[in-house]
């Protein structure tokens, strides 16, 4: 048995420092609704097991500065 979802679906995006769960941290988390509307969360990562790689691939570093700039992390 099916059952139906009313209202918007909400795209779930996230950066990581890396692909190992075991290893690699969440940092950003942006929900997203159908409508666009966007909320996002920084979390501050352990960085010493990041990998060099992914924090490139997803900017961390241009994001990072500006996180600290407005004090964004929980």
């Amino acid at each position: 048995m099916s059952r139906a979802i009313s209202g918007d679906i909400i795209f779930v995006d996230t950066e990581t420092t890396g692909l190992d769960p075991r290893l690699h941290d969440v940092w950003n988390i942006a929900l997203i609704t159908e409508s666009g509307e966007e909320h996002v969360f920084w979390v501050k990562p352990d960085i010493a097991k990041a990998d060099p790689g992914a924090l490139r691939v997803n900017r961390f570093w241009e994001h990072y500065a500006h996180i600290e700039n407005n004090k964004r992390i929980k």
